[in-house]
């Protein structure tokens, strides 16, 4: 089972292709990073600890706007329609990137939307319970699940995100059952 994602910087490709930027130049005003989920998620971290190291290095603002919704699929989708003058940026994960475009050929947008930029982390998919449960390792939680199937719920920061799948592919490994309740972040979702 897969055990971690990968969160990439998108920049909308138009602009920096039909009309190159030098590094001199730019930017030139203020550049804001989408981050497709909700805020104080592990996207949203990224996005402002790298926005703030942006602003210091370049001497302009850089700011951070959330979109959740969709599995990222809104924000992508508000950068691939932005003006391709390099002001905004993606901070796309393999969710946005990579998950959506494989389960669903009719996206708003595609891979040719976005450049990738540089890789800023390495996200692990935790499994946690509450201790209500009573349960204190794998092997309890799924004998608890077994017990009761369907009866216990598992969050995710939307459908078709990593650790949606992430949590599939454990109800299958495991052969158990859960409810699957989708947040748009990973902040509602904890």
């Amino acid at each position: 089972m897969p055990k971690a994602g990968i969160i990439l910087a998108f920049i909308f490709a138009l602009g920096t292709i039909s009309s190159p930027v030098s590094a001199a130049s730019y930017p030139t005003g203020t550049v804001k990073i989408i981050a497709p989920f909700a805020a104080g998620g592990g996207v949203d971290t990224v996005a402002r600890l790298f926005a703030e190291k942006l602003t210091q290095r370049w001497g302009q603002s850089v700011i951070v706007e959330n979109r959740p919704g969709a599995s990222g699929g809104i924000g992508a989708k508000l950068v691939a329609d932005a003006a391709p003058n390099g002001s905004i940026i993606l901070l796309g994960n393999v969710g946005s990137q990579a998950i959506n475009p494989a389960m669903n050929d009719k996206l708003p947008y595609t891979e040719s939307d976005f450049v990738p930029i540089t890789q800023l982390a390495r996200v692990a998919e935790v499994l946690v319970v509450t201790p209500r449960l009573g349960v204190r390792d794998v092997q309890s939680l799924i004998r608890l699940a077994k017990d009761r199937p369907g009866k216990l719920n598992f969050g995710s920061a939307g459908i078709g995100t990593p650790n949606h799948l992430a949590g599939l592919l454990f109800l299958k490994a495991a052969g158990i059952q859960a409810v699957h309740i989708p947040y748009t972040g990973t902040a509602p979702a904890l």
